[in-house]
């Protein structure tokens, strides 16, 4: 920040010492930079967008582009490069130009300027950029008139429309740019009016051809999609008919718009009749893959554990270019996987992932609030002897969430669990005993793993003004908001089953050729130690959860020994429970 700036704001010592302690877990110093960043987007915001974009939920949303640069800039910060305060800035500004571009601009034309809101004619120093070749040509015929290039003003080297118009219409290109822009700026939730179709073909041509086109006049528009709907779409209308097998041909409509239902159904029965034909407009492009579809895809690429970090980039690239330019993925920021390089961590690799619709909009919700360093709230359910499923209890749990993760084919989310959303403080979400101290609630927090599969009403949570409410920070060498190299895969092999008591180090003893079902268990995550033991045995060491073990060590029997005399005695009680359940 600017010296002007740094009057409202935290200085850069502050904000140092501040995320120093954050990132040892201190909730307060986190609160602190949480409020002066907050403030800082929406200063940034107001900057930017300056006389582009006045209305409120385009601010809105302008500064929620600015945040999640704020919250990436945080976990990629290194101190030894810097202040985090000119680090972010360039975060905070690229993705807020980013938004205002997609709100200006959303065919993406680089560096055509703009004069109220329409485009500008082309100028030399535009073509130059944009176009080196055209710009000699230029160059050449001002040589070759032998006039002074101090007599030719700006508005003399302006392009003007060339008198042969095939450079850029015909009613081939025509059908070609038209199918084009609807392609990138329309979809299941945007479609383009005949007006703004003509506006944004305008636009279009000036980007692909330096050109001042005219826009096309609202009969010849008609005209074009008359000729383009006859040739995509199916003659007629087709209604589902389930009980004589009939199925719908709506997917078959290439390109839809208002009413295309009635249309077909009038063209089949008036249309001899030379009856004028109802007007068609809100014409939208039905892509191959919808949102959903897209969500789904994206999200299993992200998932997998056999696709490396360069591969899931290139093909989620290739899916987004699939769909409109509004089409976004809570996954990607339209160069590279948001959030972790890895994406959902998993514990190894060609696992068969599954999880139905809900758990891909659990994940997406809870990505989402990862992205935006910000609290969830949900209910948590169980299942019932039908194979339905309904809440374990009415409250809402919440949670700060800071991992995704894969565990037997399951998705966890990993975090931090905090007070209700009832105003009663941790006491009815953890089940502790009301008569203990709120200290003493806090000093039991730690990390909680939750299925998400069980999880439903996933949203973000709100506080009484509307605002997210900003995740909390814990002492977890996990932590988001640090740019340390947190191994997931270890981490999840010292939590066996997703346990969330404290792992420790643990002593077993195996037959050295039992290797293979340690590494199942713990993949590389073990250690032979140098203890003698008897022909043919070893001595290793994991860490892992302590209760789990006792449940594993019991599995595995005739394979292990846990050497652990705590642990010991636990699997000694637990085997006489069974023999008492079970009898001799």
């Amino acid at each position: 920040m600017s010296n002007q700036e740094n009057k409202e704001f935290l200085s850069d010592e502050k904000v140092d010492e501040l995320i120093k302690l954050a990132k040892e877990g201190d909730n307060d110093a986190w609160m602190s930079l949480y409020n002066n960043y907050e403030r800082y987007v929406w200063f940034r915001v107001e900057e930017l967008s300056k006389g582009v974009a006045n209305d409120k939920n385009s601010k809105d949303d302008l500064f929620e582009d600015g945040w999640c640069g704020f919250v990436d800039a945080l976990r990629n910060y290194d101190p030894q490069k810097g202040k985090l305060s000119t680090f972010a800035k360039k975060y905070i500004d690229g993705e807020i130009i980013k938004g205002i571009k997609r709100e200006t601009n959303p065919l993406g034309i680089k560096g055509l300027p703009k004069e109220g809101g329409k485009l500008k004619r082309v100028s030399y120093e535009d073509a130059h950029e944009l176009h080196p070749a055209l710009a000699a040509e230029i160059e050449s015929a001002i040589e070759k008139s032998k006039e002074p290039v101090s007599r030719l003003t700006k508005a003399d080297l302006d392009l003007k429309e060339p008198e042969d118009k095939s450079l850029y219409s015909g009613e081939a290109k025509n059908t070609l740019q038209i199918m084009e822009v609807l392609r990138l700026l329309t979809d299941e939730k945007h479609s383009l009016t005949k007006a703004e179709l003509a506006e944004q073909l305008h636009t279009y041509r000036a980007g692909k051809y330096l050109l001042d086109t005219p826009i096309i006049p609202d009969n010849t528009i008609t005209s074009l999609m008359d000729k383009i709907l006859s040739e995509v779409n199916p003659d007629r209308y087709i209604e589902e008919d389930v009980e004589n097998e009939i199925k719908s041909n709506d997917g078959d409509y290439r390109i839809k718009y208002s009413g295309y239902k009635e249309d077909a159904l009038w063209k089949k029965t008036h249309k001899e009749k030379g009856e004028k034909a109802p007007a068609i407009t809100e014409f939208r492009y039905t892509h191959k893959l919808d949102y959903d579809a897209l969500d789904r895809l994206i999200q299993i690429i992200t998932f997998s554990d056999f696709l490396s970090y360069e591969m899931k980039n290139d093909l989620i690239d290739r899916l987004v270019s699939l769909g409109s330019v509004y089409y976004e993925s809570e996954f990607w920021d339209g160069e590279k996987l948001k959030f972790n390089p890895n994406g959902i961590h998993g514990r190894f690799t060609k696992r068969n992932m599954q999880g139905g619709p809900d758990v891909m909009k659990n994940i997406r919700v809870i990505q989402e609030a990862m992205n935006k360093a910000a609290q969830v709230r949900f209910k948590f359910n169980r299942y019932t002897e039908d194979y339905g499923m309904v809440h374990k209890t009415e409250w809402w749990h919440t949670l700060s969430p800071y991992h995704l993760v894969v565990y037997q084919d399951r998705y966890y989310c990993i975090g931090l669990r905090g007070e209700n959303d009832t105003g009663n403080p941790l006491i009815k979400t953890y089940g502790y005993d009301t008569s203990v101290t709120m200290k003493e609630h806090l000093e039991k927090e730690r990390i909680w793993h939750y299925r998400v599969d069980l999880m439903s009403d996933v949203e973000i949570r709100l506080d009484e003004n509307g605002n997210r409410v900003p995740m909390r920070v814990f002492s977890f060498q996990g932590l988001p908001i640090q740019n340390i190299n947190w191994n997931p895969e270890k981490y999840m092999a010292e939590h066996m089953n997703m346990a969330f008591d404290k792992p420790r180090p643990i002593r077993l003893k195996i037959k050295n050729t039992d290797y293979t079902m340690l590494h199942d268990w713990f993949g590389d995550h073990y250690r032979k130690t140098v203890i003698d033991c008897e022909d043919g045995y070893d001595i290793v060491e994991v860490t892992c959860s302590p209760f789990m073990m006792v449940h594993w060590a019991m599995q595995y029997g005739d394979a292990v020994e846990v050497m652990d005399e705590e642990l010991r005695k636990q699997i000694r009680e637990e085997a006489e429970r069974m023999v008492e359940r079970y009898g001799k």
